[in-house]
């Protein structure tokens, strides 16, 4: 999918993967607490579901060269400042932290949303505490757009646009 990852639909049997994902502790820190973190059991069912119902969602990445798990990226909806959006979402290991992984998965993630999907906008949103993940937003062409809380947690909100990027 990239020069360096190969990325996958996720599948019923990437359920360990998913678990190695989400309890690992750097990992959950980014995302607001293992103790806010969803079983992969949970997370799974609702990924699969929204394939099934959207005909898009998560990818699982791969390092290409050595086929080790990177993390995951992909498209859902959800609901945000009250009406129903296209979310850009990544977690990846630490181990491929600060190696411009996520913003290499991100692009080629966007550029499905609007080149196969035509989808008009996706949005994304972090914690104010991670500058890592606004990094990446920002080079796959998201601008920022306003703060919000989300779980309790104070975000960022940035939304991206064919016509931005």
């Amino acid at each position: 999918m990239t020069r360096r990852l190969i990325g996958v639909p996720l599948a019923p049997g990437h359920r360990r993967l998913l678990e190695v994902l989400l309890q690992d502790r750097l990992v959950a820190r980014t995302l607001g607490g293992l103790s806010r973190m969803p079983s992969a059991q949970a997370v799974l069912r609702r990924d699969l579901g929204h394939w099934r119902r959207h005909g898009f969602g998560p990818w699982l990445f791969f390092d290409r060269a050595s086929g080790a798990f990177a993390g995951r990226c992909g498209l859902r909806w959800r609901t945000v400042t009250g009406r129903p959006e296209v979310e850009l979402a990544y977690a990846f290991l630490p181990a491929f932290w600060s190696r411009g992984i996520a913003s290499e998965a991100a692009s080629s993630v966007v550029r499905t949303a609007f080149e196969d999907l035509g989808l008009d906008h996706l949005t994304g949103f972090t914690l104010t505490t991670n500058r890592a993940s606004q990094r990446v937003l920002e080079k796959t062409g998201f601008r920022y757009q306003s703060g919000l809380f989300h779980a309790g947690l104070p975000h960022v909100l940035y939304r991206c646009w064919p016509s931005v990027r």
